[in-house]
């Protein structure tokens, strides 16, 4: 069920992110799309804003961890513009 919610959530935030974040990839884990969403999520945002994170997630499931790490590496690129 947790599968589905995340999927869903990932289906829903498309429209919000660069290219290269909305791709899903058939070979990664739910867990890592989860990660990839949650860490542009971050690095698009400013210092103010609070880290969208499931800290459990991210210590203990490397596929999310991942996933956070490549997207807010991927997000906090953009320009602020753009944001």
């Amino acid at each position: 069920m947790k599968s589905f919610f995340v999927c869903i959530v990932v289906v829903l935030l498309s429209g919000c992110y660069p290219q290269e974040i909305t791709r899903l990839s058939d070979d990664k884990s739910y867990a890592y799309n989860g990660g990839l969403f949650d860490g542009c999520k971050t690095g698009k945002g400013t210092m103010h804003d609070v880290a969208e994170q499931n800290q459990a997630a991210y210590k203990y499931v490397a596929d999310y961890k991942e996933g956070w790490d490549k997207g807010f590496e991927t997000c906090k690129s953009i320009p602020l513009s753009s944001r």
